[in-house]
C-alpha cells in the first residue's frame, strides 16, 4: 500500500439536543436531533473552505467526499474520533483513518486543548474564541422565547470553523508524525474506544444510584444536626464547613481529602467533628457522579464506547480516562463482596429506604457505593468473562532495570516479594514498609514527603527521624538508583549545554538531545518524550522547560534528576505494555476493552487454553528490553475487580 501524498484537514460544527460533554461522541451522534451545522477543509496548502448544512440536507460537498474516498489522501483532525464518528453517521466512505493531530500534540508535550497547543507553538493561525463562544451557543437547545438562528450567525460559525482548520493545520506543520508503533497503537485505542465491549449493568447501577441518593440525604441530616444547621449539604458547601470548624478551633486551607484525612489521623477535639469530617469525606465522593455518567454514556445494551485517550498522560505517553474514568475507580477492600452488597442495594431501591441497610452493611453506605463500582463494568456480551492481565510491580522492575541494580533484579528474577525483602533490609517484616521504601524512594523523596506519603497512601506512620533514617539508608543500599538520578540530570543538562549532541545515560538506553525547540529524552524503545524550550536557570542552575501543568495549563516547570527518572521509568513501562497490547493485536487480532494503568483487559470466551497462550503473550520480553524481569497476574472476572465464588470459570483457570 503506498503512503498518500495529499492532506486534507476538516473539521465540523454540529447541533444535539443532548449534551455532548455528558453522554460521549457516540451516544451525540447517534440522537435523533444530530445535525451537522457547517464543514471546513482544507486540502494541502489550498485555501480553506467551508460550507453550511441544512438540517434537511446533511450532504457533503461533493469534492470534499470525493478527497476523502481517495487512497492517496491522508485526512486529518483535532481530536479525529469525534470527525470519524460524524463522517460514519454521514454514511461517507473514507479512504485512510484519520489522523487525530491532538493525539500527535499529545506526543509532543503539548496540552489537548487546540487553543493551547497552537498559543504554545505560537502559530500564526490561532483559535477564534469569541468564535468558539458562538459554536457553544449554536449547539445546543434554543433558549426560551429564541425562534431560530440568523443567517449571519450561520455564516460567522462557517468562518470560525474555517479558522479551526487553519489553526489545526498549522499546529500539524509543525509538530512530528507519529512513530509506525504509535501509529498503530492508536488505530487499536480507536477499536477500543469503537469496540462498545465493555459495559455496564445498567440494573446495578440503578439500584446503586437510588441507594447512594438515599444515604446522601440521611448523612446530610445527620451532619446538619450535627453542626446546628450550620452545613446542612456536606458534599457541597464548603465555605460553610470551614466555617464552622473554624468556630472549633480547626482551621483548614481546604476540603479536600488528604486534608481532612490528615486531621482524622492527628486527633480532634471530639468525636463530633471526627463524625462530621468522616460525612464529608463520604458525601463528597466521585461515586453518584460515576453512576449517572455511566448511565448517560450507556449504549445499545449497556455498552461504554469513548472511554480511553490515547498518549493522554502526555509526558509519559500513558492512556488516561475520559468519561466515567475508569482510570480512577475505588479498589475492592478485600473482605468486601461487591454483589452481596449489590443483592441488599436492589432490595433497599425497590423499597425506597436504606435506614436498614445502615445497620447490616459492612460499612457506611456510601463507602459501600464507592467499592461497588468497579463490580457496574462487565463485557458487553453476556456470553463473555473480562480477562485481565496486570503488570506486577512494573514501575519497580523497570527503574531497578535501567539503573542496573543487580541485587533488586535479582530478588525481582527469583520470584520473591520484593517489598519483603526491602522491609527485611531493615530489620522489619512489615510488607507494606517494604512498599513504601521501593515505590516512595525509587526517584529521589525526601524524608519529609517519605514521612506524610507513608502515611497518607499506606497506612505506615513513622518518626522524622526515622524517615530520614529510612531515606538515608535506602540510598546507600541502592547506589545504582541513585547514581541513574544524577546521570539523567547531567545528560539533559549537558545536552541543553550542547544543542545536537546525543548524550547517553549510561548503559540505560535512554539518551537526551537537545534541538531549538526541545529537549528530548529518547527511551530504550526508540520513543520520544519531549521537553519546550529548555534552559538552564542562571541562579540555580535547574532545568527549566515549557510543558502542561495539572488542569492543562501551559507553563514553565522544572525538572531534575529523580523526576527525570520517574518519566523514564514510567514512560518506558507503559511502552512494555503497549508492545504487549500490539503483539495481542498482530497474533490475534485482539482489542482490549480497556486499559487501567499497568493492566489491559479483554473480553474472551471461556477457554483455558486460550487465557494461557494469551499469559504468554503478555510476558514476552520487547526485543530492546532484554534482561527485565517481567512478571504479572491474569484474572477472569464476570465483572471487573471481582473475583466472585459464583463465578463458575474461575474454577477452570
Amino acid at each position: 500500500m503506498t503512503k498518500p501524498t495529499h492532506d486534507i484537514h476538516l473539521d465540523f460544527e454540529t447541533y444535539c439536543d443532548l449534551d455532548l460533554k455528558k453522554v460521549g461522541v457516540y451516544r451525540y451522534v447517534e440522537h435523533a436531533s444530530f445535525r451537522v451545522l457547517c464543514v471546513a477543509w482544507k486540502l494541502d496548502g489550498r485555501a480553506t473552505l467551508a460550507t453550511c448544512l441544512t438540517a434537511s440536507r446533511q450532504m457533503l460537498p461533493p469534492d470534499l467526499t470525493q478527497a476523502l474516498k481517495n487512497p492517496d489522501v491522508q485526512g486529518h483532525a483535532w481530536n479525529a474520533a469525534f470527525e470519524e464518528a460524524v463522517l460514519k453517521q454521514l454514511d461517507v466512505f473514507v479512504a485512510n483513518p484519520l489522523s487525530c493531530t491532538m493525539q500527535r500534540a499529545l506526543a509532543y508535550g503539548l496540552p489537548a486543548r487546540l487553543e493551547a497547543a497552537a498559543g504554545a507553538l505560537g502559530v500564526r493561525a490561532q483559535k477564534d474564541m469569541a468564535g468558539h463562544r458562538l459554536m457553544l451557543r449554536m449547539s445546543r437547545p434554543l433558549k426560551p422565547g429564541e425562534t431560530s438562528w440568523p443567517l449571519s450567525s450561520y455564516e460567522a460559525l462557517a468562518d470560525y470553523c474555517a479558522k479551526d482548520v487553519e489553526a489545526e493545520a498549522a499546529v500539524g506543520e509543525v509538530i512530528p508524525p507519529l512513530m509506525p508503533e504509535e501509529w498503530e497503537l492508536s488505530q487499536i485505542d480507536a477499536a477500543m474506544n469503537t469496540g462498545g465491549e465493555l459495559g455496564a449493568d445498567l440494573y446495578r447501577v440503578k439500584d446503586l444510584q437510588v441507594v447512594a441518593q438515599a444515604a446522601e440525604k440521611i448523612d446530610a441530616a445527620r451532619c446538619a444536626v450535627l453542626t446546628g444547621d450550620d452545613v446542612t449539604s456536606p458534599g457541597t458547601q464548603t465555605a460553610r464547613l470551614l466555617l464552622w470548624l473554624r468556630s472549633r478551633g480547626i482551621v483548614l486551607p481546604d476540603t479536600q481529602r488528604a486534608t481532612i484525612e490528615e486531621v482524622l489521623a492527628e486527633g480532634n477535639d471530639g468525636n463530633v467533628v471526627k463524625e462530621v469530617l468522616e460525612i464529608r469525606l463520604r458525601t463528597a465522593r466521585a461515586s453518584a457522579k460515576k453512576l449517572q455518567r455511566m448511565l448517560d454514556m450507556a449504549g445499545p445494551g449497556g455498552s461504554l464506547r469513548g472511554q480511553f485517550q490515547f498518549v493522554g498522560a502526555g509526558r509519559t505517553g500513558r492512556w488516561s480516562g475520559r468519561g466515567v474514568q475508569v482510570q480512577n475507580l475505588p479498589r475492592v477492600p478485600k473482605g468486601f463482596s461487591p454483589s452481596a452488597f449489590a443483592k441488599m442495594a436492589g432490595a433497599s431501591a425497590l423499597s425506597r429506604d436504606v435506614t436498614g441497610m445502615e445497620a447490616i452493611a459492612p460499612a457506611p453506605v456510601l463507602d459501600c457505593v464507592s467499592w461497588s463500582l468497579r463490580s457496574c463494568l462487565k463485557a458487553a456480551d453476556d456470553g463473555c468473562v473480562l480477562w485481565s492481565f496486570d503488570f506486577s510491580q512494573i514501575e519497580a522492575r523497570v527503574l531497578a532495570w535501567l539503573a542496573g541494580q543487580r541485587d533488586v533484579l535479582a530478588v525481582f528474577a527469583s520470584g520473591e516479594d520484593v517489598y519483603t525483602w526491602a522491609a527485611a533490609q531493615f530489620g522489619s517484616s512489615d510488607r507494606q514498609l517494604g512498599k513504601v521504601l521501593i515505590l516512595a524512594l525509587g526517584f529521589g523523596m525526601g524524608a519529609t514527603k517519605l514521612r506524610e506519603t507513608s502515611r497518607k497512601a499506606y497506612g505506615v506512620v513513622m518518626t522524622a527521624s526515622e524517615a530520614e533514617k529510612f531515606k538515608s539508608e535506602w540510598r546507600a543500599r541502592n547506589p545504582r538508583i541513585v547514581g541513574f538520578w544524577y546521570a539523567m540530570e547531567d545528560a539533559a543538562r549537558s545536552a541543553i549545554l550542547r544543542p545536537g549532541e546525543v548524550r547517553a545515560v549510561g548503559g540505560s538506553g535512554v539518551a537526551f538531545i537537545c534541538t531549538s525547540r526541545t529537549l528530548q529524552m529518547r527511551l530504550p524503545s526508540g520513543r520520544v518524550l519531549y521537553y519546550h524550550a529548555p534552559r538552564l536557570d542562571q541562579e540555580s542552575g535547574s532545568i527549566v522547560y515549557w510543558g502542561t501543568e495539572v488542569g492543562g495549563r501551559w507553563g514553565e516547570q522544572r525538572t531534575w534528576g529523580g523526576k527525570l527518572a520517574e518519566n523514564a521509568t514510567q514512560a518506558a513501562a507503559r511502552d512494555v505494555m503497549s508492545e504487549a497490547m500490539l503483539r495481542m493485536f498482530r497474533r490475534f487480532k485482539r482489542v482490549p476493552c480497556m486499559t487501567v494503568h499497568d493492566e489491559l483487559v479483554y473480553t474472551v470466551l471461556a477457554s483455558a487454553k486460550t487465557r494461557q497462550n494469551l499469559t504468554d503473550v503478555m510476558l514476552e520480553l520487547p526485543p530492546w528490553a532484554g534482561g527485565l524481569p517481567l512478571a504479572g497476574e491474569h484474572k477472569i472476572m464476570r465483572r471487573y475487580g471481582v473475583a466472585e465464588p459464583d463465578m463458575a470459570i474461575a474454577k477452570a483457570a
